[in-house]
Protein backbone atom coordinates (compact mmCIF):
# COMPACT_ATOMS: atom_id res chain seq x y z
CA UNK A 1 0.00 0.00 0.00
CA UNK A 2 3.09 2.01 0.96
CA UNK A 3 4.60 1.83 -2.71
CA UNK A 4 1.45 2.92 -4.67
CA UNK A 5 0.55 5.88 -2.44
CA UNK A 6 4.45 7.49 -2.90
CA UNK A 7 3.83 6.52 -6.80
CA UNK A 8 0.84 9.20 -6.07
CA UNK A 9 2.62 11.16 -4.03
CA UNK A 10 5.64 11.32 -6.42
CA UNK A 11 3.24 11.77 -9.32
CA UNK A 12 1.79 14.93 -7.60
CA UNK A 13 5.20 16.31 -7.18
CA UNK A 14 5.15 17.34 -11.24
CA UNK A 15 4.24 20.90 -12.35
CA UNK A 16 0.65 21.79 -12.41
CA UNK A 17 1.68 23.68 -15.21
CA UNK A 18 1.88 20.02 -17.15
CA UNK A 19 -1.47 18.95 -18.67
CA UNK A 20 -0.31 15.03 -18.33
CA UNK A 21 -0.93 15.02 -14.53
CA UNK A 22 -4.36 15.78 -12.72
CA UNK A 23 -3.42 17.18 -9.97
CA UNK A 24 -6.87 17.49 -8.04
CA UNK A 25 -7.61 13.50 -9.01
CA UNK A 26 -4.12 12.75 -7.35
CA UNK A 27 -5.35 14.81 -3.98
CA UNK A 28 -8.58 13.11 -4.36
CA UNK A 29 -7.20 9.62 -4.45
CA UNK A 30 -4.86 10.61 -1.61
CA UNK A 31 -7.62 12.08 0.11
CA UNK A 32 -9.51 8.69 0.53
CA UNK A 33 -6.39 6.88 1.52
CA UNK A 34 -6.11 9.21 4.12
CA UNK A 35 -9.98 9.01 5.31
CA UNK A 36 -9.59 4.90 5.24
CA UNK A 37 -6.45 5.14 8.01
CA UNK A 38 -3.00 6.46 6.44
CA UNK A 39 -3.17 9.75 8.91
CA UNK A 40 0.62 10.03 7.59
CA UNK A 41 -1.07 12.06 4.52
CA UNK A 42 -2.31 14.69 7.22
CA UNK A 43 0.11 17.57 6.17
CA UNK A 44 -1.13 16.80 2.23
CA UNK A 45 -4.26 16.60 3.37
CA UNK A 46 -3.95 20.12 5.11
CA UNK A 47 -2.98 21.64 1.52
CA UNK A 48 -6.14 19.96 -0.41
CA UNK A 49 -9.10 21.09 1.88
CA UNK A 50 -7.55 24.58 1.95
CA UNK A 51 -9.64 25.13 -0.52
CA UNK A 52 -7.96 24.04 -3.26
CA UNK A 53 -10.37 21.23 -3.77
CA UNK A 54 -12.78 23.58 -5.57
CA UNK A 55 -10.55 23.65 -9.03
CA UNK A 56 -11.87 21.03 -11.76
CA UNK A 57 -10.10 18.07 -12.65
CA UNK A 58 -9.24 17.27 -16.18
CA UNK A 59 -11.50 15.10 -17.11
CA UNK A 60 -14.10 18.41 -17.22
CA UNK A 61 -11.95 20.64 -19.38
CA UNK A 62 -14.38 20.68 -22.01
CA UNK A 63 -17.21 22.80 -18.94
CA UNK A 64 -13.94 25.13 -18.02
CA UNK A 65 -14.41 28.80 -17.70
CA UNK A 66 -10.88 29.56 -18.84
CA UNK A 67 -10.82 32.96 -16.73
CA UNK A 68 -12.45 31.82 -13.64
CA UNK A 69 -10.55 28.59 -13.74
CA UNK A 70 -7.19 30.53 -13.92
CA UNK A 71 -7.87 32.95 -11.39
CA UNK A 72 -8.70 29.85 -8.89
CA UNK A 73 -5.56 28.02 -9.95
CA UNK A 74 -3.30 30.34 -8.89
CA UNK A 75 -2.89 30.03 -5.27
CA UNK A 76 -2.74 26.47 -6.23
CA UNK A 77 0.26 26.94 -8.55
CA UNK A 78 1.70 29.63 -6.02
CA UNK A 79 1.75 27.37 -2.87
CA UNK A 80 2.83 24.03 -5.31
CA UNK A 81 6.64 24.32 -3.65
CA UNK A 82 4.72 23.70 -0.15
CA UNK A 83 3.11 21.02 -1.18
CA UNK A 84 6.47 19.32 -2.60
CA UNK A 85 7.89 20.13 0.64
CA UNK A 86 4.79 17.94 2.55
CA UNK A 87 5.10 15.20 -0.32
CA UNK A 88 9.14 15.14 0.61
CA UNK A 89 8.09 14.71 4.56
CA UNK A 90 5.44 12.10 3.55
CA UNK A 91 7.45 10.21 1.66
CA UNK A 92 10.32 9.96 3.87
CA UNK A 93 7.81 8.63 6.78
CA UNK A 94 6.42 6.21 4.48
CA UNK A 95 9.82 4.70 3.45
CA UNK A 96 10.56 4.52 7.02
CA UNK A 97 7.57 2.07 7.96
CA UNK A 98 7.47 0.28 4.72
CA UNK A 99 8.61 -3.56 5.07
CA UNK A 100 11.22 -5.10 2.86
Amino acid sequence: MNEETIKVLTDLKSSPFESEVDHLSLLNELYWKYAEGQKVLQPIMNYYLGGIDALPTLRERETWNKEEFARIRKPFTDSHSQLIKAIDEVIEELNGTMTP
